[in-house]
């Protein structure tokens, strides 16, 4: 598709559209069109960083407009099969920054942290550039510099956490996940 063929629209736009498409109660279409320009019409956008702008501004661009990054506790907008993983791999920890960060709470109250700096780990992954980060804040320690999980948060996490939510969701298709942690490393 050519960019003359594509519906231009400004960064304001494009939160507008965003915004009206997160209120609805399915948020497929939202999910959809933040992550790949569609409009629920399957029109395809192309954001103009420039469009809100008269021509002689200045403009001094430092974003990555490829990227999107949102917090989310709830799964139900992704309607593409997801890969899990029993036991996350260490290089898809989110440990870079990027440029974020969220109020989080935990049993000794609430904090701000960068989000890279929180305690994660990826356990799952759909289509072809979107993960699925679990953070945990309970884990978080200001002085701590590096957000992986040890071999024993990764146990208790996968048999008491992961493990678990498989079961409540598949029943009787959990028999096909490891049982527990040291059945999958071996």
């Amino acid at each position: 598709m050519e960019a003359d063929d594509m519906e231009h629209i400004t960064i304001t736009e494009f939160c507008q559209i965003a915004d009206g498409l997160y209120k609805e109660d399915d948020q497929s279409d939202f999910m959809h069109f933040i992550l790949s320009g569609h409009l629920p019409d399957n029109a395809q956008t192309i954001v103009d960083p420039f469009g809100d702008h008269d021509e002689h501004d200045q403009y001094r661009v430092t974003h990555d407009f490829d990227l999107v990054i949102g917090l989310e506790s709830d799964l139900d907008a992704i309607t593409s099969a997801i890969t899990m993983y029993p036991i996350p791999k260490r290089e898809d920890t989110l440990f870079c920054s990027i440029h974020l960060t969220a109020h989080f709470e935990k049993s000794t109250g609430g904090f701000e942290a960068p989000i890279h700096k929180v305690p994660n780990l990826c356990i799952g992954k759909w289509n072809v550039h979107n993960s699925i980060w679990v953070l945990i804040p309970e884990l978080w320690d200001k002085d701590q510099n590096l957000p992986f999980l040890t071999q024993k948060e990764l146990k208790l996490f996968y048999e008491k956490g992961l493990r678990l939510a498989i079961i409540n969701l598949l029943g009787a298709q959990a028999t096909k996940w490891p049982p527990d942690y040291i059945s999958e490393m071996f």
